[in-house]
């Protein structure tokens, strides 16, 4: 588990930077934010459905291409090693990964943090945290972070893995009499990337090329997380309700053959909308 002075200070942003820490917890950092699969004690999956699963403030994260989110405001990172199928359903046979936002009822006032670094790396990032009273309690946060990028395509002369990338997140959070509590999130992030920087590898060498292909790859992501949680806390057990809905819309376009000759190219988009209903009742 990892709070957000911890996070801060090993200046992590997203999963892939945080699994460097984590023992038994791989998510390779590696061609573009659709890159985003996750092992745990080498379980996982690179295609098609995942065995290692992500719950963003208790909402089950659907898309697999969604899984590399940008984290900012996070109060707490779980990492869960092991089947957690009994209280989190399918996908999670591997493990968990439960990400919290920080909320008005333990921040509280107005938030702006700067950051300038190599390759113009450059991030914004602005929150404020309202409690109107007991009951009622409201965040608001966003973010802009880029970066010029370190490979530069010999072919084109651009930057192989320059991005853009943004997004905002509203939690509004309520505590009502009798145990009774419900929470509100909406979550949008977009990417825009040069992505995909490889080279050839000099096997005598063991160095890597710069990357010479005909064009430059690309991955451009629309993500929108949204649910209602009710939970109710009673003395011999504990219920939860959670609905949401997500909607992702991307496309990636990579020059597969990674030369400068026009041979091979994949053009993948993808458009989901999802509605999901969960039941939590356990004893306590």
């Amino acid at each position: 588990s990892f709070g957000s002075y911890q996070m801060q200070s090993l200046g992590s942003r997203d999963l892939r930077e945080l699994s460097c820490y984590v023992p038994n917890f791989v998510m390779p950092n590696y061609g573009s934010r659709f890159t985003n699969a996750m092992y745990v004690r080498g379980i996982g999956s690179r295609i098609n459905s995942p065995a290692v699963g992500i719950y963003l403030d208790g909402i089950p994260v659907l898309s697999k291409a969604a899984f590399n989110l940008h984290h900012y405001q996070t109060s707490r990172i779980d990492i869960l090693r092991g089947p957690q199928g009994t209280l989190y359903g399918q996908n999670s046979e591997g493990g968990l990964v439960r990400i919290y936002s920080r909320d008005a009822y333990d921040s509280k006032g107005t938030y702006v943090n700067l950051g300038l670094g190599s390759h113009f790396y450059r991030n914004v990032e602005a929150a404020h945290y309202q409690k109107f009273n007991e009951h009622i309690a409201l965040s608001l946060a966003g973010f802009y972070e880029g970066q010029n990028g370190f490979f530069r395509n010999t072919h084109t002369g651009d930057r192989s893995d320059q991005y853009n990338e943004a997004g905002g997140k509203m939690l509004l959070k309520t505590r009502f009499d009798s145990g009774w509590k419900m929470d509100v999130l909406a979550n949008y992030q977009y990417v825009d990337q040069n992505g995909f920087p490889y080279g050839k590898l000099d096997l005598e060498t063991g160095k890597a090329a710069l990357p010479s292909t005909t064009f430059d790859g690309t991955y451009l992501r629309h993500s929108f997380i949204s649910g209602v949680t009710v939970n109710h806390t009673g003395t011999d057990y504990s219920f939860a309700s959670t609905t949401s809905y997500q909607y992702l819309k991307d496309k990636m376009n990579m020059d597969s053959d990674y030369l400068p000759a026009d041979y091979m190219s994949i053009l993948q988009e993808q458009l989901q909308n999802s509605l999901t209903q969960e039941f939590t009742l356990k004893s306590n």
